[in-house]
């Protein structure tokens, strides 16, 4: 195993223990961080032009159609809301979507087929998905939840895509 194996090894148990102490977080501190991450989202969004905000409007309903079959609740809350649910499923995504990153390097950097590479990844994400929301069951006033699990994932699938388009993009030019 040479150095970049082993750095990357390092940066995956670490981004682990990263969403571990997420995870742990009491329900009320972890609506708090959210919150402060919305409160910036609402600064920055006021400063936009009346199209963009009049676009974002537009496309919030249609999210809001496309998330209805998992989230049939969102229809009753505000826009405010939903934006506050944006905002915590984009941070669950990314967490995974890092972590599959690290992986992905990881596995490579082993010399593993592309194929395998990619199939570990997502395993290891999968796993990891799971056993967060294993966690948040026992956390006071958070919850498990399968949907998280497959947002989680969806954050490691869009990694391991941008992995192969860019074995494609290396292997034909």
């Amino acid at each position: 195993m040479h150095i970049v194996s082993i750095v990357l090894f390092f940066c995956i148990f670490i981004w682990e223990g990263f969403i571990t102490h997420n995870s742990r977080q009491i329900g009320h501190q972890s609506e708090a961080r959210s919150q402060t991450s919305l409160e910036k989202w609402l600064r920055w969004q006021k400063k936009w032009p009346q199209f963009w905000q009049h676009s974002w409007a537009v496309f919030q309903r249609k999210l809001t159609t496309l998330f209805y079959p998992l989230y049939p609740e969102l229809t009753q809350r505000s826009p405010l809301e939903f934006e506050h649910f944006l905002i915590r499923k984009a941070a669950h995504m990314t967490q995974f979507f890092v972590l599959t990153s690290f992986g992905l390097g990881f596995w490579h950097s082993l010399a593993f087929p592309w194929y395998n590479i990619m199939i570990y990844s997502l395993a290891m994400t999968l796993l990891a998905s799971v056993v967060d929301e294993f966690i948040q069951h026992f956390v006071p006033n958070r919850s498990a939840s399968v949907i998280d699990v497959l947002v989680d994932f969806s954050g490691g699938i869009l990694a391991t895509i941008l992995y192969g388009c860019m074995l494609c993009f290396l292997i034909f030019f």
